[in-house]
């Protein structure tokens, strides 16, 4: 039986013993939970309740609650069932049984939509109760062996509203996304949206969808397709189909229709995939087509700046014999609030830098990259890893460069430097060997990435594991488990 039907089963008993107090009945009736039970007996005074009667229907909810939750409550026995103390302290006796009833109820004996339902309440009002949501996912996972198209979307949709997933959970949805050849394109919008939210990168069922949609059976138009490929972007998948799909359903004579922000996400979407063209570039980088995006909205404003210079540092640093415009100096300006742990850090990083190097004209505090994002500090060294004046590092200073990126050490008066200087060649063997040829983007986009490489090169500042081979089949293994990305709140069917 269901716990609704059961509940109601409770109010029909409490009602039964009430025959001739109707206004009190009606209160009982419209109870949603046993906590507005509670309420109304507490004040059942003002309905002409006699205490004997409202400390008997505490007792039937008592019993109730223990039929349903267990025999975790043995002492039920008052001395002076009149006291209006008997009936406040049954009802907190109440209270605390249903606190801990609330996360053990027999949700088995939901069926999936009820308890899908149930999660779809909780997204709603955005209320992360985890110990809740973990029953739930776990009464899916060992209970239900189905899921539909529109149960999956749902359940990606409420771990992305609330923030909170199960990977086994996760696993088990994707395996049915992968057996179904019924997906819809606003199931597929959905579905991609969510992993994109939640952070859940499942290569098999990126395919299948993938194959799917270049097979014509999920139909998309054009403007479909940008929000598919922006959110592979967002999971860094980029495949053989995905490149057919762009090439299908995105050519230039198609492009210039799109809207001016899925023109820009289209653009973006080619950027992290590294296979953006010099006609799509010079379209969304033209001064007038900049000036019409950064007008929108303070939260639409900030998210183009961002994927504009994005495409700006792709099309001055990767493409080349690029001819078309750049943006602007200032034109696309981001001001964000640093937190104050954030600037705490930088205020510790300034003072230790002011304390090792020759003068405040040796570094840089907050360097604008023009590309999204700043470094926290930027300082030179010459070929004899001697700290140079920064004012004068263009003119004057030539630097090793691998790839655009430049690296720094602090390291004690007594250590090593050649050794510091391998170090580094060897960590910048290690990003091109897992990018492929590392560049500024590979980072900006993969930053988590880089620092695993590091963490498993070093512990401690110290060298633990020499070999290219080892480091980089550790970082294959965590690819299995981890779940990248990045987005918005997901869609909703």
């Amino acid at each position: 039986m269901e716990y609704h039907q059961i509940f109601n089963e409770l109010k029909t008993k409490l009602c039964n013993g009430l025959q001739e107090k109707p206004l009190f009945i009606d209160k009982i009736q419209k109870a949603q939970d046993i906590d507005e039970l509670i309420q109304i007996m507490q004040n059942g005074d003002q309905f002409s309740i006699s205490q004997i009667d409202l400390l008997n229907a505490l007792k039937i909810i008592m019993e109730w609650s223990l039929n349903m939750f267990g025999n975790k409550v043995k002492n039920l026995n008052f001395k002076d069932t009149d006291s209006k103390s008997n009936i406040n302290n049954l009802a907190q006796m109440v209270k605390n049984l249903q606190h801990d009833l609330k996360h053990t109820l027999p949700h088995n004996k939901f069926s999936t939509p009820q308890i899908i339902q149930e999660i779809h309440k909780l997204a709603r009002g955005r209320t992360r109760n985890v110990q809740l949501l973990n029953t739930y996912f776990q009464n899916i996972i060992n209970n239900h062996k189905y899921l539909s198209i529109t149960s999956c979307s749902t359940l990606l949709y409420c771990m992305g509203c609330l923030s909170y997933s199960d990977e086994r959970l996760l696993k088990n949805i994707t395996e049915h996304i992968t057996s179904h050849t019924d997906i819809s394109s606003k199931a597929c919008k959905s579905i991609l949206k969510s992993m994109a939210t939640i952070r859940y990168k499942n290569d098999r069922c990126l395919e299948h969808i993938c194959k799917q949609i270049f097979d014509g059976k999920i139909k998309c138009d054009s403007n479909e397709i940008v929000n598919i490929l922006q959110s592979f972007a967002m999971l860094d998948y980029y495949s053989t189909y995905v490149q057919k799909i762009i090439k299908e359903y995105i050519p230039y004579d198609k492009f210039v229709n799109l809207t001016s922000n899925n023109k820009l996400s289209f653009t973006w979407s080619c950027t992290i995939f590294k296979v953006l063209e010099d006609s799509f570039a010079k379209s969304v980088l033209n001064e007038n087509f900049v000036s019409m995006l950064v007008g929108q909205g303070e939260k639409e404003n900030i998210t183009n700046k961002l994927k504009l210079l994005n495409i700006n540092a792709y099309a001055k640093y990767m493409l080349k014999n690029y001819s078309g415009p750049f943006l602007v100096n200032e034109q696309c300006p981001i001001i964000k609030t640093k937190y104050l742990a954030k600037q705490s850090y930088l205020n510790i990083l300034e003072s230790t830098l002011k304390h090792i190097l020759p003068s405040v004209f040796h570094f840089k505090m907050n360097v604008d990259t023009k590309m999204g994002f700043y470094i926290d500090a930027e300082l030179g060294v010459n070929s004899n890893f001697n700290f140079v004046d920064i004012r004068n590092i263009e003119d004057n200073q030539k630097f090793t460069k691998y790839a655009s990126l430049y690296f720094c050490c602090a390291i004690e008066q007594n250590d090593n430097e050649l050794l510091t200087l391998e170090i580094i060649h060897r960590y910048v063997e290690l990003l091109d060997k897992y990018f492929g040829s590392v560049c500024e983007l590979d980072i900006i986009f993969n930053f988590e990435k880089a620092y695993f490489i590091l963490d498993e090169l070093l512990v401690g500042g110290e060298i633990q594991e020499t070999s290219k081979k080892n480091v980089l089949k550790a970082i294959a293994a965590q690819d299995l488990l981890q779940e990248v990305s990045y987005g918005d709140v997901p869609i909703e069917l």
